[in-house]
């Protein structure tokens, strides 16, 4: 799996023409190797649902760029004269909730492939 396979799969959901490529290759890189890292040793590093976590993982950190800079211009109403715009912020965090719920359906889906690094104590004799 490649960082261009995830770039691709990002931009099935998301418009990234307003990016560079320079900006949207290093963010699908270590997303990639971020969902690489939860993986076992022996699972198949050519599952496509790889791919789509971490274009999912890729997706939900874009929106969450897009949500904090739409928040920080902080402007919803302007008028001038007889002109008047309105912008609701209701959009970008709404945004927000979908591509972070697709992230983690598609993180669900590849629970077989992930090492288990839960804990637990089993047949615990107290005396």
């Amino acid at each position: 799996m490649s960082c261009w396979e995830v770039k691709d799969y990002l931009s099935e959901l998301t418009d990234i023409s307003a990016y560079k490529e320079e900006e949207i290759l290093p963010l699908c890189r270590s997303c990639l190797k971020e969902i690489e890292a939860k993986l076992k040793p022996d699972a198949d590093k050519n599952d496509y649902r790889i791919v789509s976590a971490a274009a999912g993982l890729a997706c939900y950190k874009l929106t969450l760029r897009q949500s904090s800079l739409a928040s920080e211009a902080n402007v919803t109403s302007f008028k001038a004269g007889d002109l008047s715009i309105e912008q609701e912020n209701k959009d970008s965090e709404k945004l927000l909730s979908e591509a972070k719920s697709f992230y983690e359906k598609k993180m669900l889906e590849i629970i077989p492939l992930c090492r288990d690094d839960s804990f637990a104590f089993n047949q615990i004799k107290v005396m």
